[in-house]
């Protein structure tokens, strides 16, 4: 999906933000050059559309999805970004938002690879 919005800038920060960011497409609509700092995004509004005619910003769709979020990038676990993300459960997580990032598949494999040789070894 990145390499094919690759010409487009604004529609693949839309995809990154939505695939790696936890955020939703409202969220995504309304963010501002304010609500970045560094590796932080601060989610605390929404664009929604008002009686089918005019966007608007309000505010998050519930208390806890004011947040600030931080990536799988950065090797925060899972029940950090669920907080983060507003989400009880890790249902939301694993199905719509958790994204392999192809920097990070071979480190992982690797890790995987080097415990069973270790293991075996012991064996």
């Amino acid at each position: 999906m990145m390499k094919h919005f690759s010409k487009d800038e604004n529609m693949l920060r839309a995809v990154c933000l939505a695939a790696f960011g936890t955020l939703r497409r409202s969220e995504i609509c309304a963010l501002t050059t304010d609500d970045v700092r560094g590796n932080t995004i601060s989610i605390s509004k929404a664009m929604a559309r008002f009686s089918n005619k005019e966007w608007i910003i309000k505010t998050t769709k519930t208390i806890s999805s004011t947040r600030e979020v931080i990536m799988h990038a950065l090797n925060v676990p899972d029940q950090y970004i669920m907080q983060r993300g507003g989400w009880s459960s890790d249902k939301t997580l694993k199905e719509v938002y958790r994204g392999t990032i192809n920097d990070y598949e071979q480190k992982y494999l690797d890790v995987t690879i080097k415990h069973f040789e270790s293991m075996q070894h012991e064996i």
